[in-house]
């Protein structure tokens, strides 16, 4: 399902240029991490601000509304889901198993999160192509916890820093070998798994 998640994400914004009969270039990096390696699956997209005209002749600018945008990236994710569902192919997160172990549930469930607002975030478009490079080229292989991040090991215990998104500050997350790596290892991707798509 993780791959269909860039398809999803950019199907989104390719439907606006669309309908103004622009073709844009998509970048998409899938990421599996949070800061503190829990499981936070997201994407990172990057887009043309302009697109080619249906006759290939003229380049034209486009401008994306961040509220459509989330609304429809929010439909695409909960139908995405249902489908899942009805195939048998979607895991439900252990503290989420009592609460959904049928369709109905799941169905409530997902109604509670559409009427939620989704956190979809629009950067500053970069000024030129060196900082688009530099901009995209963090995400092509980028490691779910850098080095400089890990601030401890003494062979059983492992202490690494954090942003946390809440307070925007540093912490420290502490534990020991075996959960660290465990924290590390999911988020190695299935051999052949594509992490890095285009579109458009």
């Amino acid at each position: 399902m993780q791959g269909n998640l860039s398809a999803l994400a950019a199907k989104t914004l390719l439907k606006s240029a669309k309908k103004k009969k622009l073709l844009t270039g998509i970048f998409t990096a899938i990421h599996t991490f949070g800061r503190d390696l829990k499981w936070n699956v997201h994407i990172h997209l990057a887009i043309t601000l302009g697109g080619i005209t249906d006759n290939g002749k003229q380049w034209k600018k486009i401008v994306f509304c961040p509220t459509t945008t989330m609304r429809r990236w929010r439909y695409q994710v909960v139908n995405l889901l249902r489908a899942e569902y009805k195939k048998g192919e979607l895991i439900i997160p252990t503290e989420l198993q009592g609460q959904i172990q049928n369709t109905q549930q799941l169905t409530q469930f997902l109604n509670q999160q559409y009427e939620k607002h989704w956190h979809v975030h629009f950067a500053n478009p970069t000024k030129t192509p060196l900082k688009t490079i530099k901009y995209l080229g963090r995400y092509l292989k980028r490691p779910p916890l850098a080095l400089s991040r890990l601030k401890h090991y003494d062979g059983s215990e492992v202490v690494f820093e954090y942003l946390d998104h809440h307070t925007q500050k540093h912490r420290l997350f502490r534990c020991d070998v075996e959960a660290f790596i465990q924290r590390l290892i999911r988020h190695i991707p299935e051999k052949h798994f594509r992490m890095i798509r285009y579109y458009g």
